[in-house]
């Protein structure tokens, strides 16, 4: 499972890391939100987590996908029971590509005719 980047909740959660590049200000934010400690946030390099990218990534390394959707995350930002059912809501009406994860099944081809 990874992150979707042009989901419509992904890209709020980036906001932060570009108003303060030190992390500093999604640190707070987390803590706030969450309520996990400041040091819980880490610097991503998303490189496999767009359907395309992983489509290549698996043709580069002999894998077949088996199955690879995207699905939503009412929880991402429900703090409470009246933003779950909005965001049930919002995410029932949002297209696939806009999801905010991405799971897949990948398998490893072993060269043979199937």
């Amino acid at each position: 499972m990874s992150p979707s980047p042009p989901g419509c909740w992904s890209i709020l959660a980036i906001l932060p890391a570009h108003w303060s590049p030190s992390g500093r200000t999604q640190g707070r934010l987390v803590d706030r939100l969450y309520g996990r400690a400041e040091d819980d946030t880490f610097p991503t390099a998303y490189r496999a987590n767009t359907p395309q990218a992983l489509t290549r990534l698996a043709e580069q390394t002999g894998f077949s996908i088996v199955a690879l959707d995207t699905i939503a995350d009412p929880t991402y930002l429900a703090f409470n029971q009246t933003l779950f059912t909005l965001m049930c809501a919002l995410d029932n009406r949002l297209p696939a590509d806009r999801r905010i994860h991405i799971v897949g099944v990948f398998r490893k081809s072993d060269g043979r005719a199937q």
